[in-house]
């Protein structure tokens, strides 16, 4: 059963953190910034934690259920079943230790370029077509979002709040 423990005594070390990026990047071959339940399911398996221990962890690492793992989320499994196995109890909540954000992914310069002008044109347009009818400014605003659309799908990262 999991128990509270000391946030201190699960800080991960620079050392285990690349140790946990190179595994995750191992298991990573396409390079898609996830693991899949699929994908990192066995190397959790070889822990021989029993399977309400690998729930538990999995449940903290991953709360929304999305059924993959960032690096961070990995990286931060991969500690909770290092330090289960040896010996530490699994803890009740993640320890803020252990809340890794993911690289943030860079996106191209001219990418970010065509975006800021999508942006611009759309602040134009706003104020020019709230002259005009509801139904123009609708049409015109629905070009503009599937250009923006376009462009932020090939962005390797996505904003759950953009459109």
């Amino acid at each position: 059963m999991a128990s509270s423990f000391s946030d201190s005594s699960w800080e991960i070390t620079e050392a285990d953190r690349d140790k946990y990026q190179g595994i995750f990047q191992k298991n990573d071959p396409n390079g898609t910034g996830r693991l899949t339940s699929q994908e990192f399911r066995p190397l959790f398996l070889q822990s021989k934690l029993s399977p309400e221990e690998l729930f538990a962890i999995w449940t903290l690492v991953d709360p929304s259920q999305s059924g993959s793992l960032d690096i961070g989320q990995f990286s931060a499994a991969m500690h909770l079943i290092f330090g289960r196995l040896a010996g530490k109890p699994i803890p009740s909540q993640l320890p803020p230790g252990l809340i890794i954000a993911p690289a943030t992914p860079q996106v191209s310069e001219e990418t970010q370029i065509k975006i800021q002008l999508l942006e611009r044109e759309i602040a134009e347009k706003k104020h020019l077509l709230s002259q005009t009818s509801s139904a123009d400014y609708q049409a015109e605003t629905q070009k503009l979002k599937e250009k923006i659309n376009l462009l932020y799908t090939k962005a390797p990262i996505h904003h759950p709040d953009f459109f």
